[in-house]
């Protein structure tokens, strides 16, 4: 027997401004896919289903959706410390510059 699908809700503002995101050609496509994420999950969809019309794995568009839930709009930006950390420290890495140039 398949899961109940639990919908997103969101009032009309917040849904405006996502849409925003959606439409605008100034944003990245990553900030865009976030935002199609939340639209169609708010519309009714299904994870599966999105993430099927997105092109992305199931546990991505769950995982913007949580995002989402808990920091509404800000919780599509990108989380503070990924990548990879800098091997240098900032002090030597300046000083090899100004030695440098």
């Amino acid at each position: 027997m398949a899961r109940a699908v639990h919908t997103l809700q969101i009032d009309a503002q917040l849904c405006s401004e996502v849409q925003r995101i959606v439409r605008a050609s100034t944003y990245s496509v990553r900030d865009t896919r976030r935002a199609r994420i939340v639209l169609l999950r708010a519309r009714g969809q299904s994870q599966d289903a999105v993430a099927r019309e997105l092109g992305v794995n199931r546990p991505v568009a769950g995982l913007w959706e949580r995002r989402f839930r808990l920091k509404d709009i800000a919780g599509l930006q990108e989380a503070k410390g990924r990548g990879r950390k800098a091997s240098i420290a900032k002090a030597k890495l300046a000083r090899l510059v100004c030695e440098a140039v």
